[in-house]
């Protein structure tokens, strides 16, 4: 009971993923996860590509369609439109549709490694939800790149999600965490924020985040081709758009670049990232930015029997606002119907750790995750792995200056994951761990148990580490698995 407390050859590549990867991992290096260079400069990508192709789920509101994914490429200025084109073939020996709408708008940011370039968007329509496609992309009537893919599942089939954050810091553990997300062969991956170090630029983007994610093969030194074939979401953190003088960094806040995800956020006038700068280097911004900014901070969209809630939980935001907690309420409510409801969050509401404590801003939507039956709660920001109890929190004050959110707990310790797997409650996971320098490894489950909060039931602080989810519309069959493979913890939550 609750108690109170505080198959196909040309689709080869992608299904043989896996299976290379376990040929190379006797080089990867165990033991004590600190956060090393990365063994080998990132390779630069093939012309004519100034960024390699990538599959995004595409700006549509609401996004119910599981039928469509948007293709991003980057290229110099120099290149036009007319210049490209992509084709899409949805099975073997069908015929190769081309896509009519491929746009492109110029960046115009140039800074000392980053020239003024193109970036290009394709909409990959027609496909078959969860199946298999092959696409290719040529210029001036040259075949220059193919690659596999595969769409968002449809309600009813079992998918698999990996999770993770706090990654691209150009670590040996950050590409180690790379290539399990290849050995796991998801069919989503969702990032919990901090995209890219320091400072969300574009040059953090070229130099560690693409190199490593979307790498022209599988190698332990580099990483593995991840995101020409399997969709990306991610909620950004405060290392992607905290950083918002323009004249300093001319290309910050490049999540709004970058990132191509549903707009259908809220609206409001106050809450938001502004850019200061003059007005050129704004202007440089805005106009690549377009809708993105600033709706892009917070979306939500179906993958399956699964409804995704991203939530910017940054120092700018106000989870007070009756707009903002509105449409929040609003997208539970419209999601009742999904088998599965999970909120991503870069800050996490309950953590145990020392670092980033007073951080607790999260909790003030506590209350519509647990109104909007929430099941699962994902964050990064803190650079672990931790899991909850099921517990259910009531604030009792204000937030303080200092960010704290004071409150009482039930938590269900009836549920353990393994026999009594139906929680009362949301579960709060931290999956901070995947590649960034680690955080309180002095509170590791070997040694540091006496300094977690009431809340905590796991944590591991001595490994980078990602999150797979396995879905079903009865369950949700979750373990955490650390970069060389080992499987570190594992729960269930039925339904």
């Amino acid at each position: 009971m609750p108690q109170t407390i505080e198959s196909m050859k040309r689709f080869r590549p992608l299904l043989i993923l896996g299976a290379t990867l376990v040929l190379s991992f006797g080089v990867v290096r165990l033991g004590l996860r600190l956060g090393h260079q990365r063994n080998a400069p990132p390779a630069p990508p093939l012309a004519p590509f100034v960024v390699a192709p990538y599959l995004q789920l595409g700006d549509a509101p609401g996004l119910a369609n599981p039928e469509r994914l948007s293709l991003l490429w980057q290229a110099e200025d120099k290149s036009l439109a007319s210049d490209w084109w992509v084709e899409v073939q949805t099975e073997p020996g069908r015929e190769w549709v081309r896509s009519e709408s491929i746009g492109s708008q110029p960046i115009s940011v140039d800074v000392r490694g980053i020239a003024p370039h193109q970036l290009y968007r394709a909409r990959l329509e027609g496909l078959r939800p969860g199946k298999l496609f092959q696409y290719r992309v040529s210029y001036q009537n040259k075949v220059v790149f193919k690659a596999t893919g595969r769409p968002r599942k449809s309600p009813g089939e079992p998918q698999r999600i990996v999770a993770f954050g706090d990654a691209a810091a150009d670590t040996q553990e950050q590409v180690e965490v790379a290539l399990q997300v290849a050995r796991a062969n998801p069919d989503l991956v969702v990032l919990t924020g901090d995209l890219v170090y320091m400072t969300g630029t574009i040059r953090d983007y070229r130099r560690t985040f693409f190199p490593v994610y979307n790498a022209e093969t599988v190698a332990t030194d580099q990483g593995a081709p991840l995101l020409r074939s399997i969709p990306f979401a991610a909620v950004p953190g405060n290392h992607d758009l905290l950083a918002r003088d323009l004249d300093k960094i001319p290309d910050a806040l490049a999540y709004f670049h970058i990132w191509n995800q549903p707009l259908n956020g809220p609206i409001v006038a106050i809450g938001i990232p502004v850019p200061t700068g003059s007005p050129e280097h704004r202007r440089a911004f805005r106009e690549p930015a377009g809708l993105n900014y600033p709706r892009m901070a917070n979306f939500s969209f179906d993958s399956g029997d699964v409804h995704f809630t991203a939530v910017d939980m940054n120092a700018y935001t106000d989870w007070t606002n009756p707009t903002w907690r509105k449409w929040l309420a609003d997208d539970f409510a419209a999601a009742q119907t999904k088998p599965w409801r999970i909120v991503l969050t870069h800050q996490p509401p309950f953590s145990s750790s020392h670092a980033h404590a007073e951080e607790q801003r999260a909790r003030l939507i506590a209350d519509l995750v647990q109104e909007g039956n929430v099941q699962l709660v994902l964050s990064g920001h803190v650079h672990n792995y931790q899991r909850s109890h099921p517990l259910k929190f009531t604030q009792t004050g204000p937030m303080t200056g200092t960010g704290e959110v004071p409150g009482s707990f039930v938590f269900d310790h009836q549920y353990d994951g393994i026999i009594h797997t139906k929680p009362d409650g949301p579960l709060y996971v931290v999956t901070g761990a995947g590649g960034a320098r680690l955080y309180d490894t002095n509170q590791d489950a070997e040694v540091g148990p006496k300094s977690w909060q009431p809340f905590t039931q796991k944590m591991i602080s001595r490994e980078h580490s990602l999150t797979i989810l396995d879905v079903t519309p009865e369950a949700l069959d979750i373990k955490q698995v650390n970069g060389a493979g080992k499987e570190i913890d594992r729960f269930r939550i039925s339904r």
